[in-house]
């Protein structure tokens, strides 16, 4: 269940574009690496307002663990997200990656 929202500082909403164009790799990316299908990801791409000494890309997901998911795995995942956005983004991005406790995680999907 990759959860994936990246926000967009307006300074970078120029290149929105561009960044919905990456979704589908994105989305390659998180089943090969987190091993699982397609449709068990949600990405999400969101236009922000924030300080201009914060990234102008932040990429937040957010993951269910599993024993595979490794900290070294999880660390070259986001090494990988960060240089895909960075192949249309020019600036400063933040990768993101949070493990959600299994016990007390809830979701309703219709």
């Amino acid at each position: 269940m990759p959860n994936a929202k990246i926000y967009v500082d307006q300074t970078a909403w120029s290149q929105k574009d561009d960044i919905i164009g990456l979704l589908p790799q994105l989305r390659d990316l998180l089943c090969r690496e987190l091993s699982v299908g397609p449709v068990a990801c949600q990405l999400a791409v969101l236009p922000v307002h924030g300080p201009r000494d914060q990234p102008q890309v932040n990429v937040e997901l957010h993951i269910l663990p599993t024993a595979d998911r490794t900290r070294e795995l999880l660390s070259s995942l986001a090494v990988a997200i960060r240089l895909l956005m960075a192949s249309v983004v020019a600036g400063h991005i933040a990768v993101r990656i949070a493990q959600l406790d299994p016990h007390t995680y809830v979701a309703l999907k219709s």
